[in-house]
């Protein structure tokens, strides 16, 4: 609940809260993502062209998966200048 506040050790922590509507973006100036990989970037174990030598390609599944789980909406995009990833909150009121 909003307020709640949990102290251990006399360190006191609020827990954070997620305004309705809310959204921000992540972006970086690198390669970007081709056209074609946009649909398949959260996709399990799909690497890309331009990928490093390691991972095993889980890492933007299990973020799709999370925001999934709490009705939210993460999507990627190529801007020319590099990728950009944008995170939306669900309305909390829609239900």
């Amino acid at each position: 609940k909003d307020g709640v506040r949990a102290s251990v050790w006399g360190l006191t922590r609020t827990p954070p809260r997620v305004l309705e509507g809310a959204a921000f973006t992540l972006s970086d100036e690198g390669t970007g993502i081709p056209e074609e990989s946009v649909p398949r970037v959260f996709t399990r174990f799909w690497r890309g062209s331009t990928r490093r030598p390691q991972g095993a390609g889980l890492g933007l599944a299990i973020c799709k998966e999370i925001v999934l789980a709490h009705r939210w909406h993460l999507s990627a995009r190529d801007t020319g200048l590099g990728a950009e990833f944008l995170l939306r909150f669900a309305d909390v009121s829609a239900g």
